[in-house]
């Protein structure tokens, strides 16, 4: 009987921080803390300790992925760089920013569980940016993709930024450098493994923008849907 092979977790959340130093791992069960790790992702096995770093600053989460093989779909195995017949594990990632060229905050419009009907378009959802008509324009001025990401062997480090968008890729695209309002974005997160082979996904940094608007005497701080998210 043959193996099927498959990846865990099949989604996952690798959250923002802007520590440059110190990452955890994502709960393992629902009502979970935390995992310590230790710079290359590798449990440490101590209590959680702070989402925060020693200079206050909040910790990015990462996710790992594993992968898994079964025989049966009832008992699973993790395929690791320990595993006896394995003789490398090679990652590819693609990482990408679409949300300000999608749909606006709509709670239950675009769930399709709730039937075809319930699509964005049939519920006449508006997009994000509408200034922006254009498709082509859409897709250059308002998605940030890096392009894939390739990486292999225990203990590997990659930053998914502006500043290493494959040579092969024609589609890689950032917001300014210099943009009109906030900072720059310059990277989507960081791609590890730690000393099996695993792969971690990491959040960026926590760079997003705002402004403060007077409303019937009150501040009131909005998150606003700028291009150059």
């Amino acid at each position: 009987m043959s193996y099927t092979y498959l990846l865990s977790l099949s989604i996952g959340i690798a959250r923002l921080g802007n520590s440059t130093t110190d990452f955890y791992l994502a709960p393992t069960k629902i009502g979970g803390l935390p995992v310590e790790c230790d710079s290359h992702g590798n449990v440490m096995g101590t209590a959680f300790s702070s989402f925060r770093d020693s200079d206050g600053r909040v910790k990015r989460q990462a996710q790992p992925f594993r992968i898994l093989r079964t025989k049966d779909n009832k008992s699973y195995e993790e395929i690791t760089l320990s595993t006896a017949e394995v003789a490398s594990i090679n990652w590819k990632v693609h990482l990408a920013n679409k949300k300000a060229a999608w749909y606006q905050f709509s709670e239950l419009a675009g769930n399709l569980l709730l039937g075809e009907n319930n699509s964005y378009k049939n519920q006449k959802t508006p997009l994000r940016n509408p200034k922006v008509k254009d498709f082509s324009k859409r897709q250059e001025s308002l998605i940030i993709d890096p392009g894939p990401r390739t990486l292999s062997g225990a203990n590997q480090s990659i930053e998914v930024d502006r500043n290493s968008i494959p040579s092969d890729y024609s589609h890689g695209s950032f917001p300014s450098p210099n943009p009109k309002y906030g900072r720059a974005i310059n990277s989507l997160g960081t791609l590890k493994t730690d000393s099996e082979g695993r792969l971690l996904v990491l959040g960026a940094y926590g760079r997003a923008i705002a402004m403060v608007v007077q409303i019937l005497g009150m501040m009131t701080l909005l998150m606003v849907q700028f291009t150059v998210w």
